[in-house]
């Protein structure tokens, strides 16, 4: 229900926010997820939550990025 929403959601921020190899700063798609209307407290912990089938982090220089590893179907 809910969760696959905000995987899609999540992925639709990394996407919008992405470089050329599909990495994007997780603090630039928290930054996109706050301006929607989602009830998260914590938004790192429910974004590293999801499973990495979905999603890859990775961190470069001290700095959290993320990328989608397989698009959910919409």
């Amino acid at each position: 229900g809910s969760f696959s929403t905000f995987i899609k959601l999540v992925q639709k921020a990394i996407i919008e926010h992405q470089d050329q190899e599909q990495w994007a700063k997780i603090k630039d798609v928290i930054a996109n997820l706050k301006k929607s209307d989602l009830n998260i407290r914590n938004y790192v912990e429910a974004v590293e939550s999801i499973h990495s089938g979905w999603i890859e982090t990775k961190i470069e220089n001290k700095v959290k990025f993320i990328r989608v590893n397989k698009k959910m179907p919409q």
